[in-house]
């Protein structure tokens, strides 16, 4: 028996050894799962930094767009600023200035009024656009039409431009065409007639001279 067993026993030994050496290894659940553990968390990792990255990014983006928005507006309220002020130095009040006080004439020829003239330069006034006359006019009780119109009395030379016209009774505010000033510096006063003479004068109130921008 014992000799049997000892004769047994290195077959026993061998057969162990072989079988041990032809099947395969056991894996370690706990050793592989740890290992995918620790893969997983790595790729969540790398995502997150990516994420937050792009977010960065993004934010990056956005502030330049806010800064260059602001910038935008500030040139353009900058520029309606600018603008503003240069309509406002542009927009120059209508100047106007007394020339007679009136009269009146029954005579179909010009006759130059001698209650008062102005003496004038549109260097005076840089920059305008157009000059009228204004001046308050009628025929007496409406017979015929009043004229009147504005004069160099130092030379004679009118201003045709200036000439306006009325059949009213009543005083008519009357305003001219536009017209340019002669250069230089020059007197003016206002010419009148009547269409009949003979009992129905041309009747002139207050004239003015109005300058505009």
């Amino acid at each position: 028996m014992i000799k049997t067993a000892l004769i047994l026993a290195p077959i026993f030994i061998l057969t162990a050894i072989g079988f041990w050496l032809i099947m395969p290894g056991r894996n370690i659940p706990i050793l592989i799962s740890g290992r995918k553990d620790t893969v997983q968390e790595t790729q969540n990792l790398v995502e997150l930094n990516n994420k937050i990255n792009l977010l960065e990014d993004k934010i990056n983006l956005l502030e330049n767009s806010d800064s260059d928005l602001n910038s935008k507006i500030s040139s353009l309220q900058s520029q309606d600023l600018e603008n503003q002020s240069t309509i406002s130095r542009s927009k120059k009040s209508p100047v106007l200035i007394p020339i007679n006080p009136g009269g009146s004439f029954d005579a179909k020829d010009w006759k130059n009024l001698t209650s008062g003239s102005i003496k004038i330069s549109p260097d005076d006034y840089p920059g305008y656009k157009e000059a009228y006359l204004i001046i308050n006019l009628s025929v007496y009780v409406g017979q015929g039409k009043a004229f009147a119109r504005l004069v160099n009395p130092d030379n004679g030379l009118a201003i045709l431009e200036s000439e306006v016209s009325t059949n009213a009774y009543a005083p008519a505010t009357l305003t001219s065409k536009p017209f340019k000033l002669p250069a230089g510096s020059n007197n003016y006063t206002i010419q009148i007639k009547t269409l009949v003479e003979g009992g129905y004068p041309a009747q002139a109130g207050e004239s003015f001279l109005q300058i505009t921008y």
